[in-house]
């Protein structure tokens, strides 16, 4: 038995002297630099919003470099047409959705910039539950008395500064 444990000790201190191995394919410094270019690109897309503006951040001057990434690696691409691509109009409708609200506060500019987001990415809505259109019952249900959205959206935010200008005076 001692002889056992002995040889387990063994084989122990053997395994942990030698270097951990690599769990994938081991990359050359430039695949390791395209890498990590398309990990920063995933990680700064939210927040700049579009292809251009996110590369320009990365300092890589030309769009081919990100449709070359798409049509060389199959998962990043779909990362983006799944996953990037379409939350920018979850957060663009989020944040419309907080202004309505009063959780966040949104000039004229912003919110005609933010339904025309809406309105120039409608085509690439996934399905009905993406429709801003409100029907005759919702409108009901929340008593809106206008017939446009974003109509009602304005004049939350107007209400809201006339209260803000009110309150500062």
């Amino acid at each position: 038995m001692t002889s056992l444990r002995k040889l387990k000790k063994r084989q122990l201190k053997a395994q942990q002297s030698q270097p951990p191995q690599p769990s994938g394919p081991v990359l050359t410094p430039k695949q390791q630099e395209i890498a990590d270019l398309k990990q920063l690109f995933i990680a700064l897309y939210p927040e700049y919003g579009t292809i251009g503006a996110t590369l320009a951040a990365l300092k890589i001057k030309s769009r081919t470099t990100f449709y070359n990434w798409c049509k060389e690696d199959s998962e990043f691409s779909k990362l983006y047409e799944s996953e990037l691509q379409p939350n920018r109009r979850d957060v663009v409708a989020s944040t419309i959705f907080r202004a309505a609200i009063g959780k966040e506060k949104l000039n004229k500019d912003q919110l005609a910039a933010a339904f025309g987001f809406l309105k120039a990415t409608e085509a690439h809505k996934k399905g009905p539950e993406d429709d801003l259109e409100f029907t005759e019952r919702t409108k009901s249900e929340v008593g809106l008395k206008v017939d446009n959205p974003i109509e009602s959206v304005v004049r939350v935010v107007d209400a809201e500064h006339d209260i803000q200008r009110d309150q500062e005076s």
